[in-house]
């Protein structure tokens, strides 16, 4: 009797071939992409330069890649996860 394998599912991250690791790209201030990334969640915020800084969770990436996004860097949908359940200050 033979046991049924299990079928490995790929992280979202892999499932685009157009896919950038963050690593790689250079996610400054200026660059409209940021505004675009889904938040999964926020892990903390603090004071950077006298403007208010997230640590985000993005959808696809591990959380040991959260990188900090300015206030005026998150979208619509990101700003009101942010207000439903704000994170802990560092």
């Amino acid at each position: 009797m033979s046991r049924p394998k299990r079928t490995k599912k790929l992280p979202a991250r892999f499932k685009d071939n157009n896919f950038i690791h963050f690593s790689e790209v250079d996610v400054s201030s200026e660059s409209t992409s940021a505004s675009q990334l889904k938040v999964k969640r926020f892990l903390a915020h603090k004071i950077m330069n006298g403007k208010r800084a997230y640590l985000a969770h993005i959808v696809g990436e591990p959380a040991q890649h959260a990188m900090w996004l300015q206030e005026h860097q998150l979208g619509p949908k990101a700003k009101a996860k942010l207000k439903s359940r704000p994170p802990p200050k560092i």
